[in-house]
């Protein structure tokens, strides 16, 4: 008897599979993903998100310029906000942005 082939996920599915896993892992106040499904990011690598690349204004612009146009930078945005994600282009904001947003000076120690 052969063995069952299992069938190959999608990009989107393995992305969305390891989202799931590193979200379970983390003590996060708000673990609402869904908005991730329809997020213009999805499937794009993190690199100019999160500066792999090195992090200075031309990958902030392209974060951006990819983000401007997403119908759920929004609740991306909330979810960095309530998570204090305190690195990374989130909801076309910047971490210094999103300080501002906050009424912060610096991001909280946990």
């Amino acid at each position: 008897m052969g063995r069952v082939k299992k069938p190959q996920q999608t990009k989107q599915q393995r992305s969305k599979e390891l989202s799931m896993e590193i979200l379970s892992s983390w003590s996060l106040k708000n673990k609402s993903w869904e908005w991730r499904e329809d997020a213009a990011c999805l499937g794009m690598t993190g690199d100019i998100f999160f500066g792999k690349l090195g992090y200075n204004q031309k990958h902030i612009d392209a974060a951006k310029a990819v983000c401007k146009s997403c119908t759920v930078k929004r609740a991306c945005l909330e979810y960095a906000n309530d998570n204090v994600m305190t690195h990374g282009v989130w909801g076309g904001k910047t971490p210094a942005e999103r300080l501002v947003l906050l009424g912060l000076k610096r991001w909280p120690v946990s």
